[in-house]
């Protein structure tokens, strides 16, 4: 056994490609059925006992029977003259064990050609037939040219054009021709087949190439326009790679995939072996408006192979996702993210043949992507069903298909992408442009319609928490303060009317009804502006939403069995105080925060009890007005020693700050504090009212501040430990070092 390589396998054109799947195929089942392959960057290395391949390929090579009577120009219609004269030039060469099989082949296919014209068959029924009765050495090229469903409409894979043709180049008569030139029937034929077996192995071109078309699959050599100095080219090729090609293209039948896919009854993409639909996604080339054929995703495998092997990788034409087939580039990308693949399979090539240059097509190589197992996909399963369930873009509105197109976008970049700050930016992206889309739907009189409420999946459980944690992913987000306040938000949920428990969605989003299966869409929501206005806007009508619907004096369950006097604020997962005080402050950025909570509020985070800790050591310093009115946010308790109910924030409060009068927001909840039987601190109130407002929804340990904001009357030694006096400006907060609280203490809601 020896080693030898077809060199650039992959990288150039997919001629190459599929012609070092072809010399692999014609091998194993011509001369060495126990050959080894693999790739090696880009070549692809086989292990055989054929000492010389370029020889070989010239002296014993026999043609597969590749026959297209369904097409004009094949040499089976009354026209084609001059291509049926190259078929009997061929089937006439002197050794004729060569072309055994091919004569064979159009012998059957004759006789089934005049029966169909004497019938008045048509070209579904023609193709049928020969299915039927031609030798087995031709079925993988019918197969692989033309599907026959079900229901007897034909489909035509797009590796193969339309039916084993592209325009006016018909592949089968071309296939023909190309055998003419590397059947050597003179000493002069036979040195020129030879050097071009050396080139197709080596990757050279020192022989002079023949002047023919090459259609889709080398957009180099086609002679398309602007391909030289003077216009267009001519149009060249190498005999041999256009002869291989056709026999690796004969690997992707469609039969085999057909079988293992019941979505081939109502989408024929499922039918055709690791083929797509074309998109533009993921393709930084493509165009959304580009005319496309369809797309192309060629199978490697860095391991040594044996050919049983790799015929199964083809034929079980293994490519799902979620379940079914992968008939869309998306859909591809995340089989192959999350090993819907053969696990022989270590890369994909993916090819897409758009039409460029004219009404040219050409196989442009539009990606490479790695096969692995990427337990964040799983978050993609969770929430794409509902934007598929939107109409076609044409049918859209544009905002609401510029959302569309960049959820898809997102989604196939967070399966491409493997670096944890590419999938983390990625995830958020993809998520934010769900809930962007959300909004646009709820905003589309006709689309509301005919589309119904996103059902709402959870956040909590093993959903998106632990497949943040099963992607090593959680760790670094839990490190971004932006990302554990926009959680924090995201999570609010409150007592509503009839006490009953909402989410802060069905406060922003135009929806309403019980339960997921019952919602609707509505007009407005219950808090208007979200999409529109800055979170800290919205957030500062969610709090005033919050005061307008509790009882003020009402009692209500607290933290630590107690009861607190006040509106009924909401509960939601823990934030860490750092990170409150910081936000409040300004120190985090806007953009981020803002970001987050769209892709976060895209879940229902109702039982969640992830506690995400503050990992700085940097002292906290805070921000003295949040202090304050952070100590009644969660109630606090007499000082009296009896069973007073604890102090919470009023409505007059909560309407103060969110009419943006911090001062008097501050000094109604000193009084309150007063009431407990302590002194709070006196300050300047310089804050902004909207982030103090956003800062009190969600939950946070305030009372781990008490000691430094307020005190007994009695006790003086603590107000001059603490180094606090009556009237510190805010300049002069206290810098507490809060490494050690435990931002995870929970609150009973």
């Amino acid at each position: 056994m020896t080693e030898q390589r077809f060199v650039a396998a992959r990288g150039r054109s997919l001629q190459r490609s599929l012609a070092a799947l072809g010399l692999v195929r014609v091998l194993a089942e011509q001369r060495d059925p126990g050959l080894r392959c693999r790739v090696v960057g880009d070549d692809l290395v086989i292990d055989t006992d054929v000492e010389n391949i370029a020889d070989w390929l010239v002296e014993e090579y026999r043609p597969r029977p590749v026959l297209s009577p369904w097409n004009g120009g094949s040499g089976f219609t009354e026209k084609d003259t001059n291509q049926r004269a190259k078929l009997e030039t061929l089937l006439s060469y002197p050794d004729q064990d060569r072309v055994s099989a091919l004569r064979r082949a159009v012998a059957v296919v004759d006789e089934t050609v005049r029966r169909g014209r004497s019938e008045g068959w048509d070209k579904a029924a023609l193709i049928r037939e020969v299915a039927n009765v031609c030798p087995d050495e031709m079925l993988p090229w019918l197969r692989s040219a033309v599907v026959v469903l079900g229901s007897g409409e034909l489909a035509f894979p797009s590796l193969l054009g339309t039916g084993g043709n592209d325009g006016r180049l018909e592949f089968s008569s071309n296939y023909h021709q190309r055998l003419l030139d590397v059947f050597p029937a003179d000493p002069k034929t036979e040195r020129a087949s030879r050097a071009w077996a050396r080139d197709a192995l080596a990757g050279t071109s020192h022989e002079k190439l023949v002047n023919a078309s090459v259609g889709q699959f080398d957009p180099g050599s086609a002679g398309t326009p602007n391909t030289s100095a003077f216009g267009a080219a001519q149009s060249v090729v190498n005999p041999w790679l256009f002869v291989l090609m056709v026999e690796g293209a004969t690997l992707f039948e469609a039969a085999p995939a057909r079988r293992i896919s019941a979505q081939s009854s109502v989408d024929k993409g499922a039918a055709m072996t690791f083929m797509t639909r074309g998109s533009s996604v993921g393709f930084s080339s493509g165009s959304a408006d580009e005319d496309s054929r369809g797309e192309v995703w060629i199978p490697w495998w860095e391991h040594w192979l044996k050919w049983p092997a790799v015929t199964r990788i083809f034929a079980e034409g293994k490519a799902t996702w979620r379940g079914k087939t992968a008939t869309r580039s998306g859909d591809m990308y995340l089989a192959v993210g999350t090993r819907g693949v053969s696990a022989a399979v270590s890369e994909f090539d993916r090819y897409s043949i758009v039409k460029r240059n004219g009404l040219a097509f050409s196989a442009v190589r539009a990606d490479t992507v790695r096969v692995t197992d990427d337990h964040l996909l799983r978050i993609v399963a969770l929430v794409e069903d509902w934007p598929q369930r939107l109409p076609g873009q044409g049918g859209l509105p544009g905002t609401v298909s510029e959302h569309r197109r960049r959820f898809d976008d997102a989604r196939v970049d967070l399966a491409r992408t493997r670096s944890a700050r590419e999938q983390i930016g990625n995830l958020r992206s993809m998520l934010q442009a769900l809930t962007r889309l959300e909004l646009a739907v709820g905003r589309s009189g006709a689309l509301r319609e005919s589309v119904p409420p996103r059902v709402v999946t959870s956040g909590s459980g093993w959903t998106l928490i632990d497949v943040l944690r099963d992607a090593r992913l959680l760790d670094t987000l839990a490190d971004t303060p932006e990302f554990r306040v926009a959680l924090g938000l995201a999570s609010v949920r409150l007592r509503w009317r009839e006490g009953h428990w909402i989410s802060i969605r069905d406060l922003l989003f135009p929806i309403s009804g019980a339960g997921q299966t019952l919602r609707r869409w509505t007009d407005t929501s219950v808090v208007g502006g979200y999409g529109i206005r800055s979170l800290p806007d919205v957030m500062t009508d969610v709090l005033a939403r919050v005061a307008i619907e509790s009882a003020a004096a009402q009692d209500r369950p607290g933290g630590a069995g107690r009861c607190v006097a006040g509106v009924a604020m909401p509960t939601s997962v823990a934030v860490p105080l750092r990170d409150l005080h910081r936000y409040a402050a300004g120190e985090l950025e806007d953009a981020v925060v803002a970001a987050w909570f769209d892709a976060l509020v895209a879940f229902d985070w109702s039982g969640e009890q992830t506690h995400l800790r503050s990992m700085t050591a940097n002292p906290l310093v805070p921000d003295t007005a949040l202090a304050l009115l952070g100590l009644l946010r969660n109630g606090l308790a007499a000082n009296t020693g009896n069973d007073e109910p604890a102090q919470g924030l009023t409505v007059e409060i909560l309407g103060a700050l969110t009419a943006r009068d911090v001062h008097r927001a501050v000094t109604l909840a000193q009084r309150r504090i007063g009431q407990t039987g302590r002194v709070p601190v006196s300050c300047v109130v310089p804050s902004d009212p909207r982030y103090l407002s956003t800062c009190l929804l969600p939950r946070a340990s305030h009372q781990d501040l008490s000691a430094c904001f307020v005190f007994a009357p009695n006790n003086v030694d603590t107000r001059a430990e603490a180094g606090i006096n009556d009237h510190t400006p805010e300049t002069d907060d206290p810098e507490i070092d809060d490494t050690e609280i435990d931002d995870t203490e929970k609150e009973a809601s």
